[in-house]
């Protein structure tokens, strides 16, 4: 069905919108694959374009990061930006970017000298020169060749995960005096399974109603999920509507 739309729509956007397999109530962290193809469709939208979206009742049924987070926390980095290596640095592990030897994936940093490379939840990896405290230039590289590829005049770099930390939250204190085990709690700002405990941040969620532009269409894939869906729902009003 998707090849079939993109086929007819050669003036348009066409996203399939992948649905995370991971329960909210596992302590696993979204998948960054999903993540991205999230992000990349949020962003299409914010920015008014027109397309067709696929998506099964799964998808449209979650929940999300608050588009009011994902918003204020998102950042643009552009050439000839004033901006320090290591504020940069700061920025992006408060985002919960890792800082490794060398990026190889999505929400990975690395830093040598006057040279920072990137790897956006959404996007190529970017490489990033400083003169002093000013970018100088930016492009895009292969991770496997090292290579660039092309210039960059701006990035826009999203949050790692569906929830934002900073030191001041007492998260782990917070576990601790609520008696919950947690095996995988580390050094730093983000774990593994660190988005389980979103509700102890205080941090909202927004459903796709939130995110979903008045000129974008959605396609509905799955219909026989999508009719047990609305059985579903039905049933459950006509119980309440009893029951009160």
């Amino acid at each position: 069905e998707y090849r079939e739309i993109k086929n007819l729509s050669k003036n348009s956007k066409v996203f399939n919108f992948l649905c995370q397999e991971v329960s909210p109530y596992d302590q696993i962290n979204s998948d960054i694959g999903v993540l991205s193809s999230e992000y990349e469709i949020f962003e299409s939208w914010a920015n008014n374009e027109v397309s067709f979206t696929i998506i099964t009742i799964k998808a449209f049924s979650q929940l999300y990061i608050e588009k009011a987070l994902l918003e204020k926390h998102s950042f643009d980095i552009k050439k000839a930006q004033e901006l320090s290596p290591q504020d940069l640095a700061m920025k992006l592990t408060k985002l919960g970017y890792s800082n490794e030897a060398m990026v190889e994936g999505r929400g990975q940093f690395s830093q040598r000298g006057d040279i920072t490379d990137i790897y956006p939840i959404v996007g190529d990896p970017v490489r990033i020169e400083f003169f002093g405290d000013e970018i100088e230039s930016m492009r895009t590289f292969n991770t496997s060749s090292q290579r660039s590829i092309k210039p960059l005049d701006i990035c826009k770099i999203h949050p790692r995960y569906s929830i934002i930390r900073d030191e001041a939250d007492g998260l782990k204190e917070k576990i601790d005096k609520l008696g919950l085990e947690d095996l995988h709690i580390e050094e730093g700002l983000y774990w593994e399974g660190v988005e389980y405990y979103r509700e102890l941040l205080d941090q909202g969620s927004s459903d796709l109603f939130s995110y979903i532009p008045e000129h974008s269409q959605v396609i509905f894939d799955e219909w026989q999920d999508l009719h047990n869906f609305a059985n579903d729902w039905q049933d459950k009003q006509e119980s309440l509507y009893k029951d009160g």
